[in-house]
């Protein structure tokens, strides 16, 4: 009942932001942006308009990640106030709540479209993986207590520019991108098709997951104050 009422609370907080609304119809246009477009030579109509799919999956999850740590760095004076694992299943069922509003207003246009486009044993694999990947590291973002905007900085950066920027780096950017790169459980879309999505099912795939989800764990203290509303 507690995450139930965490996620009910997130996405009525969201929807009632005019900020995320935009977000929300922003995402929910690429798709039809992408159908009517490549007819034209407008897109990259060479790989597929099914591969764009697992794109816009990755956009819709950061944007989510991004609204939910912003909500719960604002009730900050309140989760501080929960024993710590208490305060991670709060946050992380934020998290799930965030990213569920925002994957089913990006990929509901296509559902309605182009079902054919969808393959759903594949794209919600990735999308899962890639869900638990970001909320972990999420997680150790908001256990680190460091200020609103330095968090909101380091989500997109961590997960996405980072990992962008390392791709030329040899090893070292290998580990960059298994370490950081959310996106790499989306790679299909970058193979544009049949791509071998199973490897991003893999437990190598998997151990960052874990690893963020540790050292959330020894990150979550317990109670800092007493509850107190900071106004």
């Amino acid at each position: 009942m507690f995450l139930l009422t965490t996620a009910g609370w997130v996405a009525g907080q969201l929807v009632r932001r005019p900020v995320v609304w935009l977000w929300l119809i922003g995402v929910g246009a690429v798709w039809p942006a992408i159908v009517a477009l490549t007819p034209l030579g407008a897109t990259t109509a060479g790989q597929g308009d099914g591969a764009a799919l697992y794109e816009i999956a990755f956009l819709a999850l950061l944007l989510a990640a991004l609204g939910a740590s912003g909500l719960l760095l604002d009730a900050r004076w309140f989760l501080e106030a929960l024993p710590g694992k208490r305060r991670l299943l709060a946050q992380g069922a934020a998290l799930t709540a965030a990213a569920g509003l925002f994957v089913l207003a990006g990929l509901a246009p296509a559902a309605v479209l182009r079902p054919s486009e969808l393959d759903p044993t594949r794209l919600a694999t990735g999308v899962a993986l890639a869900h638990l990947h970001l909320g972990a590291l999420c997680l150790v973002l908001l256990g680190t207590g460091l200020p609103r905007a330095s968090v909101l900085v380091a989500v997109p950066l961590l997960a996405w520019v980072l990992p962008a920027l390392a791709a030329g780096w040899g090893p070292v950017g290998a580990a960059v991108d298994h370490a950081l790169g959310v996106a790499h459980h989306l790679r299909p879309a970058d193979a544009g098709g049949e791509g071998d999505w199973r490897e991003g099912a893999s437990l190598w795939r998997g151990t960052p997951i874990l690893g963020w989800a540790v050292l959330a764990i020894l990150l979550a203290r317990g109670p800092t104050h007493a509850l107190r509303h900071p106004r």
